[in-house]
């Protein structure tokens, strides 16, 4: 009963085995007793634990009972699992995942390399409701697993660039780092994986909240926050293209924030190829979508060489604008005064083609 609740991990028995173990063998001691008399055998007490040589201890000693060996069958059907969870992602993998670490916890101890990974699993899959966890598996991954693992670099990754993106404070904090992160991702894991890209953008929306740009729907909202937007992301892009699919909420969130602030800097050729990639039918953000993101959309179609497209896409954002936010909206101005501008621009371009058609014409 001392040696459970030890302060030293070392001191405590290793499993609920170890525990029914020793108590039958206190059980056989008294039944061996004299006279019919239970013989309880004394109970040692814990010595303090010593204090640490160094800052960074080693793992504590820890000998589990069973299925250490690689090629234990245990060992082996909890890894297929593991790997099975992982390929076919249930949609109740987190519960499963959870089920998975009691067990391994169990069978091979909470600092087995197979149990901290399938926790790593866990945290990574519940870090969208749950920092902590993610959070308090990241030491044991370290020291079991080792700086150079896989799982450990995409774990520091997520955790260190999510707290420099989205945590409080000044988001350069984080920087170095991130930096530590990059180099070491790259050189295990190729600089084209999605763990280095991924780090790439944190440190990119690090140093952007260090500057001060806000972090909310639009992202910049200066032409000056535009153009750092730019510098950090803009040589980024390239490679988020060719090393994250299509669908990565990375890549779709570079494109947005690059989109607006082309359009804020007036370069709409380049507002309108972003937007027509994030809404390859412009007719649906124009007719149901976000209204200032259908405006932005047509603008830049229309600014970038194509008004009668942007007049299509304009006439169906303007009906909806009356009907919602009334006449004197400062959006439906703005729409009634672009397309009027759109138009003028068509009929300006119409004349042209009909006095270059007539001087062909009688020249001949």
């Amino acid at each position: 009963m001392l040696d459970l609740p030890a302060k030293d991990p070392r001191q405590r028995p290793a499993t609920a085995r170890e525990v029914s173990r020793r108590l039958a063998e206190i059980a056989r001691g008294a039944a061996a007793g004299p006279s019919g008399a239970p013989v309880v055998a004394p109970a040692p007490v814990p010595a303090a634990p010593a204090a640490p040589a160094v800052a960074w201890p080693p793992p504590p000693a820890y000998s589990p009972t069973v299925h250490t060996a690689a090629g234990d069958p245990v060992r082996a059907m909890l890894g297929r699992r593991l790997n099975l969870l992982l390929e076919d992602a249930p949609t109740d993998l987190p519960e499963r995942l959870g089920m998975l670490v009691a067990d391994l916890t169990e069978e091979l101890g909470a600092h087995d390399a197979l149990t901290v990974r399938a926790a790593y699993h866990r945290a990574m899959a519940v870090r969208g409701q749950s920092a902590t966890e993610l959070e308090r598996i990241l030491p044991r991954m370290m020291r079991v697993l080792g700086l150079e693992h896989p799982d450990t670099i995409a774990a520091r990754a997520a955790y260190v660039g999510e707290a420099a993106a989205h945590g409080p404070g000044d988001g350069r904090r984080h920087e170095d780092e991130l930096r530590e992160i990059i180099e070491q991702a790259a050189r295990v894991l190729g600089a084209d994986d999605p763990v280095t890209l991924t780090a790439r953008y944190h440190l990119a929306g690090a140093r952007r909240r260090g500057d001060g740009g806000p972090d909310g729907e639009w992202g910049s909202r200066t032409p000056e926050q535009a153009r750092s937007e730019r510098e950090w992301l803009g040589p980024l892009l390239p490679d988020l293209e060719r090393g994250l699919p299509a669908d990565s909420p990375v890549l779709l969130d570079v494109r947005r924030r690059l989109a607006h602030a082309a359009w804020l800097l007036g370069d709409f050729p380049t507002a309108a190829r972003l937007y027509l990639w994030l809404y390859p039918d412009p007719e649906e953000p124009a007719e149901r979508g976000h209204a200032e993101v259908a405006y932005r959309v047509a603008r830049s179609i229309g600014e970038a060489g194509d008004p009668a497209r942007a007049l299509t896409l304009l006439k169906p954002l303007l009906h909806r604008l009356h009907l919602t936010a009334g006449n004197t909206h400062w959006l439906t101005r703005e729409v009634t005064d672009v397309r009027a501008d759109f138009r003028r621009m068509l009929w300006e371009d119409r004349r042209a083609d009909l006095g270059g058609g007539l001087s062909r014409l009688f020249g001949r």
